[in-house]
């Protein structure tokens, strides 16, 4: 049983590295990873899903593994986190940069 949870952990991230808010979204469908880890709190699993896909999908994910988000886990939230950021300002540089040359 241990395996093909950590299994589907591994499909949750490689699939959430390219799409994060469907991967959350097939999460909360067929599992319960989601409440359990924050504490089923639909309105911050929504603010998640909505402003920082990456660093939830890294928190669940994290969650799911080891049943608590402690030591090295809080590092690959914080990886989640910044890439979270690195996308906004990615997108906000790009556009800026479109019209400037418009």
């Amino acid at each position: 049983m241990r395996k093909v949870s950590f299994m589907c952990g591994c499909l949750s991230l490689a699939l959430g590295s390219l799409t994060p808010r469907f991967s959350l979204v097939l999460i909360a469908l067929f599992t319960d990873r989601i409440s359990q880890s924050l504490d089923g709190s639909l309105f911050t699993a929504f603010v998640g899903w909505l402003f920082l896909p990456i660093t939830e999908l890294c928190y669940v994910v994290m969650f799911w593994w080891n049943g608590d988000v402690s030591g090295f886990s809080w590092f690959v939230v914080a990886l989640g986190f910044l890439l979270d950021l690195s996308s906004t300002w990615g997108t906000f540089h790009w556009r800026s940069t479109r019209r400037a040359q418009s």
